[in-house]
C-alpha cells in the first residue's frame, strides 16, 4: 500500500458547516441516459434473475452507435499483430509468420500485418481475435467500463473481426461471464443448456464438444446495437454471415467461493501451528484436521470476513481514468463542466474507506468530506451529472463541486464522461 496522499481543497470554513447538506436524496433522473448499454434493469434485478442462470438478449441496447470500420482500421494501424494479443484463426490458429512483416523501421525492428495476406485470409473466411481491445480503443475501454460498473466486476474486451467463413472456435464454453457488444455487421449465435455449470478457469471445454446438447436453447442474429449476456459454462458458438462483421466480447470475472476459500486457507490457517507441521509421508499421521476445518468455518462464516476478502480484491485493482487536455485538467482556474457531463467511479468495486482515508489504486487518499461525500453518492449510481451531484450539495457553489470533482478525476478516482 502507498503512503497517503491529502485530497483538501481550498474550501472556506463556512462552506464546510454546509457541507452535511450533500446528504439530501435527489432522485437519479438522468442515470439511465448516461448509460452507454440500456441493460433493461438495474443490477439487483439482473442479479437475481440472470447471473450464472440464464443467457440475456438485449435488442438495440447500445446507446452509442458511433463505432465504425475507421476505429477498427486505426487499431490495426497502431497494434502488435502478434500473439497473445493478435491472432488469426482458419481451421485452426494461423500462423504469424504467414501474415506479419518484421521490417526495421528509423534503426529500430517493427512488426506490421502483411496487408496482402491480411486481406486474402479474411476473404477466405478467417476470423482475427484481438485480445484486450480495450488497451487499443478508448470506445472499447468505455464499454469495459459500463459493463464493469454495472456488474460491479472487473473486464477485459476481446474483438472479433469477420468477413465470412465458418467461425473461429466452433462449440464451447468460457469460464468467465461474457456480455457479446455486436457493433458493426450481424454475426448468428446458437446457444445450448450447460453440462458443466459454472466452470472454473481451468475447466475448460476443449475436447468434450460431443457433450454439447443437440439443440440449441436459443438461436439468434445480433444487429448493430445488440448486447447478449452469456454465463460461463453455457455452451455456444458464433457463426461469421456475408458480409463484415466486428464484436467485442466484455468479459467479466467475478470472484468465486473457491477464492474466497483460498483466501481464507491463506489467511486463517496459516495462523494455526497445527497447519504448520510437517508431513513425514506416514499415511499414518495424525492430523488436527477437526481444529484445522473448525477454525477455517469460522473465517468463511464470518460475514467480516467475507468483507474483507472484497476489501483486499478491491486493494489491488488498478484503475485509470481518461486523459482531459482539452478540457479543465492542464488549465490553471479553469472549470468549465456543464451540468449535463456525466461522471462515474474508476473502479467497478465499491469504495473501500479506512476512517477517513480512501483506499484505491494501491495508496491512501485521505478525502475532506465534500471529495467523501460524491464518492459516496457516485456509488450508489452507474454515472450522475454535474448537474446532479450540485443539486446534492445546494450549500456548496458549484464551482467548488466541478473543482473537487477535477481533483479526484486527476486521481483516478473518477471518471468525467466528454461524449
Amino acid at each position: 500500500m502507498g503512503r497517503v496522499a491529502y485530497v483538501y481543497s481550498n474550501m472556506s470554513s463556512s462552506v464546510y458547516a454546509h457541507v452535511q447538506t450533500i446528504g439530501v436524496p435527489v432522485a437519479d433522473n438522468n442515470n439511465e441516459n448516461a448509460r452507454l448499454i440500456d441493460f433493461g434493469m438495474e443490477p439487483g434485478a439482473f442479479f437475481a434473475r440472470h447471473f450464472e442462470k440464464s443467457h440475456l438478449l438485449l435488442r438495440g441496447a447500445l446507446r452509442d452507435r458511433s463505432f465504425a470500420w475507421s476505429d477498427v482500421n486505426e487499431a490495426l494501424q497502431r497494434i502488435d499483430p502478434v500473439p497473445p494479443y493478435f491472432k488469426l484463426f482458419k481451421d485452426g490458429e494461423v500462423s504469424p509468420a504467414v501474415f506479419v512483416d518484421e521490417a526495421v523501421e528509423f534503426g529500430a525492428p517493427r512488426r506490421r500485418l502483411n496487408k496482402a495476406k491480411f486481406y486474402e485470409l479474411l476473404r477466405d473466411g478467417a476470423t482475427t481475435v484481438i485480445n484486450r481491445f480495450e488497451e487499443s480503443s478508448l470506445a472499447a475501454e468505455r464499454l469495459c467500463r459500463s459493463v464493469g460498473r454495472f456488474t460491479g466486476q472487473t473486464t477485459i474486451g476481446n474483438a472479433y473481426l469477420s468477413f465470412g467463413g465458418k467461425g473461429t472456435f466452433g462449440k464451447h464454453w468460457d469460464t468467465h461471464d461474457v456480455f457479446v457488444i455486436q457493433l458493426i455487421g450481424t454475426k448468428r449465435w446458437q446457444i445450448f443448456a450447460p453440462t458443466w455449470p459454472l466452470p472454473l478457469s481451468a475447466q475448460i471445454s476443449t475436447g468434450q464438444q460431443h457433450l454439447c446438447p443437440a439443440q440449441p436453447v436459443m438461436e439468434c442474429d445480433l444487429q448493430p446495437g445488440d448486447v447478449l449476456y452469456l454465463p460461463r459454462g453455457w455452451w455456444h458458438q458464433a457463426i461469421p454471415l456475408e458480409g463484415g462483421s466486428f464484436h467485442l466480447s466484455v468479459g467479466t470475472y467475478a470472484p468465486t467461493a473457491m477464492d474466497f476459500l483460498l483466501w481464507a486457507c491463506q489467511r486463517q490457517t496459516s495462523l494455526l501451528q497445527a497447519a504448520r507441521i510437517g508431513l513425514t509421508g506416514d499415511s499414518q499421521q495424525a492430523l488436527d484436521v477437526n481444529g484445522i476445518l473448525g477454525e477455517l468455518g469460522k473465517t468463511l462464516r464470518n460475514p467480516a470476513e467475507l468483507a474483507a476478502f472484497h476489501r483486499s480484491l478491491a486493494e489491488r485493482e488498478r484503475c485509470h481514468g481518461e486523459f482531459d487536455l482539452q478540457g479543465s485538467m492542464a488549465k490553471p482556474n479553469a472549470i468549465d463542466l456543464s451540468d449535463d457531463t456525466h461522471v462515474s467511479l474508476a473502479s467497478p468495486h465499491p469504495p473501500n474507506f479506512d476512517g477517513p482515508n480512501l483506499i484505491a489504486n494501491g495508496a491512501e487518499l485521505r478525502l475532506e468530506s465534500l471529495r467523501r461525500a460524491l464518492v459516496l453518492h457516485l456509488s450508489k449510481a452507474v454515472s450522475l451529472s454535474i448537474g446532479d451531484l450540485c443539486a446534492r450539495a445546494p450549500a456548496v457553489p458549484r464551482t467548488v463541486v466541478q473543482a473537487a470533482l477535477l481533483d479526484l478525476a486527476q486521481h483516478d478516482i473518477v471518471v468525467i464522461h466528454r461524449i
